[in-house]
């Protein structure tokens, strides 16, 4: 058994030196894979019964790991669907027939249903552990948003001269005289319908720290309709009202400075919002005016992207955000025991204990960064490093083996 043994043992040890040639190849492979987790082959001895006087050699086993718990470095890529995780935590991701795996591979693209899937095909899931889909196809609109809310900020010109002009804003004609007005900007808001319609804003002085403001908007035949006519009293230092009176629309409730309007849809009807006059100002400085309203004209998908806390964000053409859902996360106790599965995702098994589950930034799991990717674990360096000495090892346990074979020969030989 002695010589037989000498070469079982060469033979383990070529296999064993196989086993771990072929996880280096597979982590040169995949050096560029993006979420990949290096395999690391471990060796231990096996050790057969022995005497003082018969020596029976062994061998060698390897077990098969991978380095999963092992950060990979970051790489920027500046899109905003690659996405990686800073700490703890995996991807939670599915497949086509249902079944939820792990992964740490953060590239997703918007398929041609709307759903979030990776590099390998795996849908993206939220925290409730549904697939993200994100809605806006080709003609598919977000519905606009009727103003209901303006302000107007803005300074008049303390130094200019009191308006002598009686002419009203509008004339009797629906047209507008510039002597009516000493200044006038214009304010934009939207319909019911989500379309613009815009509105001019006139001021006129009419006394020491006193103005008209007159807000007016074009009819069907295309002439001013007054909708808002208000009187301005300003504080002496000129940097707040101290009064506002509204004679249009009649009977409108003024609080705090804020009033209703009720404006012409474009296609008939009206609608309401109210105007919040307190950022007025009358200093001694040029004009400035400015306004922010709550409404919006309908949009179309533009591109989605992900913000540190994992929430999925869609931006439309109206400049829209939403906030659609939020990555979920899972961890296990053992990662360094889940099954790698093809598609760079692993399995969860009992070996690898129970899952938790969560958001990024919650508890112990990581923080997201958004166009960026994990590169692979595996060092090129390390693995042809390895690749070197497993070569070497492999070509000293067949030697073994030939010299078993070598001291056979000498033995069948002494028949001769």
């Amino acid at each position: 058994m002695g010589i037989y043994g000498m070469m079982r043992t060469g033979v383990a040890g070529m296999n064993a030196q196989a086993n771990r040639l072929t996880g280096v190849a597979d982590n040169v492979a995949n050096v560029s894979t993006a979420g990949y987790k290096r395999t690391d082959t471990q060796f231990s001895d096996l050790v057969m019964p022995s005497t003082r006087n018969a020596y029976q050699s062994g061998g060698v086993t390897t077990t098969v790991r991978h380095d999963i718990s092992m950060q990979g470095a970051g790489r920027g890529t500046g899109k905003p669907g690659d996405i990686m995780l800073e700490g703890n935590g995996f991807f939670r991701v599915q497949d086509e027939s249902g079944t939820e795996y792990l992964t740490r591979a953060g590239s997703f693209q918007r398929n041609g249903q709307g759903y979030l899937q990776n590099a390998g095909g795996f849908y993206l899931l939220d925290e409730t552990g549904k697939r993200v889909v994100i809605k806006g196809g080709a003609g598919e609109l977000l519905p606009g948003k009727a103003t209901d809310e303006a302000a107007i900020t803005a300074n008049l010109q303390a130094d200019m001269p009191k308006n002598t002009s009686d002419v009203d804003i509008p004339k009797a004609d629906g047209t507008i005289d510039p002597k009516s007005y000493d200044l006038k900007k214009f304010v934009t808001v939207y319909d019911s319908q989500g379309t613009a319609v815009q509105l001019d804003v006139y001021f006129k002085k009419v006394d020491q720290n006193k103005w008209e403001m007159s807000t007016c908007v074009a009819d069907a035949d295309g002439k001013s309709k007054l909708i808002s006519k208000s009187t301005l009293t300003f504080a002496e230092d000129g940097q707040s009202l101290a009064g506002l009176a509204t004679s249009v629309p009649a009977g409108a409730v003024v609080e705090n400075n804020t009033f209703d309007i009720d404006v012409p849809n474009v296609n008939g009807g009206t609608f309401t919002f109210s105007l919040d006059v307190n950022g007025l100002t009358q200093l001694g400085a040029n004009f400035t005016f400015d306004s922010r309203q709550t409404g919006y004209a309908p949009g179309t998908y533009k591109n989605f992207s992900f913000n540190e806390k994992g929430e999925i964000q869609v931006s439309y053409s109206n400049s829209q955000v939403r906030t659609i859902g939020v990555v979920g996360l899972s961890t296990v106790t053992a990662p360094d025991s889940l099954i790698p599965i093809t598609g760079t995702v692993f399995q969860a098994v009992p070996e690898a204990g129970g899952q938790t589950f969560g958001h990024p930034g919650e508890g112990t799991f990581g923080v997201l960064r958004s166009g960026m990717l994990e590169e692979s674990n595996a060092d090129i360096g390390d693995e042809l490093t390895d690749m070197i000495e497993a070569q070497r090892n492999y070509t000293a346990n067949s030697k073994v083996f030939q010299t078993g074979s070598e001291v056979m020969d000498v033995i069948v030989n002494l028949k001769r």
